[in-house]
């Protein structure tokens, strides 16, 4: 089941957590699955990863995997944790976007650019 989120894209609906599930608790997940390095924003639609340094458009980037993380006392504060893939060194890591009303442009602009490949080569 998907849903659009409020930038437009769709999201995998989030299954149900066993008491409130966290951004630390999605990156962990992540983590176990071998997404270990860490992506940052340098710029409109740029990215940079933390293993090769290297600077490539947002839109090279590869989205391999995604979980949304909603904070039940702020319905403001929207949370998308991502599984991404370099495109120069095929490192894999996290990075945690901001949506919503409260969301900075880069943010937006980074996540809508990034090239979805979820369920790529999927059995």
């Amino acid at each position: 089941m998907h849903k659009e989120d409020p930038m437009g894209v769709q999201t995998e609906a989030r299954r149900p957590p066993p008491e409130e599930d966290s951004i630390d608790d999605a990156t962990r997940r992540f983590l176990d699955l071998g997404f270990i390095g860490e992506f940052s924003i340098v710029g409109p639609r740029r990215m940079r990863c933390g293993a090769c340094r290297e600077e490539p458009a947002a839109g090279e980037v590869k989205l391999l995997a995604l979980e949304r993380v909603d904070v039940a006392t702020d319905p403001d504060d929207q949370s998308v944790v991502t599984a991404l893939e370099c495109p120069r060194c095929g490192a894999r890591g996290v990075h945690v976007f901001s949506f919503g009303p409260t969301a900075s442009m880069e943010d937006k602009s980074c996540f809508a650019a990034l090239r979805n490949e979820r369920g790529v080569g999927a059995a």
